[in-house]
């Protein structure tokens, strides 16, 4: 027997309570992992104050005198310190995946065993917002979080059609697997159910005199133990009428969205209503109240009220920027071609074209500029098509993970300064070349003096020296192979005197036997005499003969860098690393530390790179000067050259050009 009518309710309650879209279940669940380390990480901060034996609530205490009939948390097996952190550790390994999308049901329902195991183990202290975050975990574990934005969805899709070539990595339509965009479970219900229910609580309990007359705001900002800075700040300024708005305002919200968020009609628009309202909502309590974990938790419910129409609107705006990149890669490189694979499931907007060293044209004039099998042999590039620029390495990565959704994000660490400080930099130092480096703070100058004595490895490239790659060297070698340095921060014994810290670094060519020395035997005699010797020739060179028996620490910090300089020189150099000779220095001392370096080059035939901001030491001393911003080479030349280059006068000289 069939009855239409009840037919057509039960479709229109399922469409309108009891479906998501499965986008809004995979952003839900990234916004839930967040939401988890957060939690985590605000709790491990008083580990052993409220989590082991030795702070104030034992758990042998809880499981004797437990505040709840039923409670359950691993912890309480868990007594030291360190035992717990190895379990909060495992709990922060569980949300990490859960992130990612990993294994996403299984590490759903053991996030539920993490939280449940976190807030029960301290019960004494939990508040509404660790019980909206444990029904949040709770109620979304039924539900599948992993079928989109995931490793899952991923690995899924690599495992139903597995490409063999660049061009089958344009067909995108291919790739996805056959998923419904919507899904049904009365677990949706129960999280629309569970966020309106606590509205409809938190409005009852405010009928009192204060919300009535529009005063409780105005109580709330004076309550010491719970006011934020910002409210601290405003009392001041809080007047009668201000109160009641946002006393009113905060009551007429929760009033609402119940209504809104339990309509019969208008899901989209209903929705659209509530989602700004409840983060605005939550946002302003956080602004101005401390309640802990009870407004993100709030709000991380609003990603699962998204709708479907939402999706599409969002993909239409992110449509609306014109960006298309082709990326090359070693048509050999079996591991490019997986990695490309993955990145072209994360595509989703379509902006990227892959093409292997196979793909390119058999005519010079066809291939890209910028593009060659040799360059694709050693890294990717990437050729962004609207502007005609080329971008290789760690930037050719950063564009296409730019060109994904959200992409900022994905490609920030790429974009950092300090995480990618020396991207597609070359040039090379003639030998009796005194060649400065310039830039900015932050451009990766001292980076690349360090890479070059081998303080930082570098993950790609080569630096050569004489023929030889200093990347297959280790560390001690560089200075065999006549490298020395300076430091940009002092690197002094500052309680020895100035001929002790550079006789230090001519012990080893004036040693003599371990028993010579103990002994004080004429031979160890004769050594330390003729380092004392050549030390006092090298301060002598050096301008610092007269502070030699001085301790470093009553020197001024410009003379404690001539002893930087000096000591460098101790080792007999051919290459010679300056960083910031001249810093901390006034003009004359400035003057004669550049009229001891091209000293050192005409004199000694030592090949000097140096960094340094004073642009009179940089234009009247280097042979040619190499500029550097944001890790990228952005001129080189003579002095002359590069004080006229727009570029460089933009990102760096400035007005000091027509200083220097």
């Amino acid at each position: 027997m069939k009855f239409p009518r009840l037919e057509k309710f039960r479709r229109y309650f399922v469409a309108q309570y009891m479906t998501v879209d499965a986008r809004s279940l995979g952003f839900g669940r990234i916004i839930l992992s967040l939401i988890l380390l957060f939690d985590l990480w605000h709790r491990a901060r008083v580990i052993t104050l409220f989590y082991s034996n030795q702070g104030l609530i034992p758990n042998h205490m809880m499981m004797w005198r437990p505040p709840t009939q039923w409670m359950f948390s691993f912890f309480f097996i868990l007594s030291n310190p360190d035992e717990v952190a190895v379990g909060f550790a495992l709990c922060g390994l569980v949300y990490l995946a859960l992130l990612v999308g990993w294994r996403t049901r299984l590490m759903q329902w053991l996030a539920v065993i993490a939280v449940m195991s976190l807030h029960s183990r301290v019960t004494l202290l939990e508040n509404g917002g660790d019980w909206m975050l444990g029904e949040l975990a709770l109620w979304t574990a039924f539900l599948p979080l992993g079928k989109r934005f995931s490793v899952d969805a991923i690995r899924a899709s690599l495992r139903q059609r597995r490409e063999t070539s660049a061009a089958q990595l344009g067909e995108r339509k291919a790739m996805e697997v056959p998923i419904s965009v919507g899904v049904v479970s009365l677990a949706v219900l129960a999280l629309a159910m569970e966020i309106a229910n606590a509205y409809i609580f938190n409005a009852a309990h405010k009928g009192g005199a204060t919300w009535k007359y529009g005063t409780a705001v105005h109580y709330v900002m004076h309550q010491d133990r719970m006011c934020t800075p910002l409210a601290v700040w405003i009392r001041p300024y809080m007047t009668g009428w201000l109160s009641k708005a946002m006393s009113w305002g905060a009551l007429g919200t929760e009033i609402m969205l119940p209504l809104v968020l339990l309509s019969p009609v208008a899901k989209v628009s209903a929705r659209r209503i509530a989602i700004p309202a409840i983060i605005g909502l939550h946002l302003g309590f956080q602004l101005f109240i401390n309640l802990g974990l009870f407004s993100w938790a709030m709000i991380g419910y609003t990603p699962f009220l998204l709708t479907g129409a939402d999706w599409e609107a969002m993909a239409r705006f992110a449509q609306r920027r014109k960006r298309q990149l082709t990326a090359y890669f070693d048509a050999g490189c079996g591991v490019c071609f997986q990695i490309a694979r993955v990145w072209a499931r994360m595509d989703v907007l379509g902006r990227v074209t892959f093409r292997s060293s196979a793909d390119l044209p058999t005519s010079a004039e066809a291939i890209p500029r910028g593009v060659s099998p040799d360059l694709l042999a050693r890294t990717i590039v990437v050729v962004d098509e609207v502007t005609g620029k080329t971008y290789m390495r760690a930037d050719a990565v950063a564009q296409i993970l730019r060109a994904f959704p959200v992409g900022w994000l994905w490609s920030l660490p790429l974009r950092l300064p300090g995480l990618r400080a020396l991207a597609d930099v070359s040039f090379d130092v003639g030998e009796g070349e005194i060649v400065g480096l310039i830039g900015p703070n932050g451009a990766g100058k001292s980076t690349l003096l360090n890479c070059v004595s081998r303080l930082y490895r570098p993950q790609t490239g080569h630096i050569r020296f004489n023929g030889e790659d200093l990347l297959k060297r280790k560390i001690h070698e560089i200075a065999a192979m006549g490298i020395r340095r300076s430091f940009q921060n002092l690197e002094l014994f500052r309680d020895a005197s100035v001929r002790e810290n550079v006789t230090l670094g001519l012990v080893y060519r004036h040693k003599s036997a371990l028993w010579n020395e103990l002994l004080n035997l004429p031979a160890a005699r004769v050594a330390r005499r003729g380092a004392e010797d050549e030390a006092d020739h090298i301060l002598d060179t050096c301008g610092l003969g007269d502070v030699a028996d001085v301790t470093v620490s009553e020197l001024s910090y410009g003379q404690q860098k001539s002893v930087e300089l000096a000591r460098a020189l101790a080792g007999n150099p051919k290459l010679l690393l300056l960083d910031e000779p001249a810093a901390g220095m006034n003009p004359e001392e400035s003057r004669r530390v550049g009229e001891t370096v091209r000293r050192l080059r005409d004199h000694d035939g030592i090949t000097v790179l140096l960094i340094e901001h004073d642009m009179r030491v940089v234009m009247t001393v280097c042979d040619r000067v190499v500029v550097l911003d944001h890790g990228e080479k952005i001129g080189e030349g003579t002095p002359a050259e590069v004080r006229r280059a727009p570029a460089v006068i933009k990102a760096y000289l400035g007005d000091e050009a027509g200083h220097a």
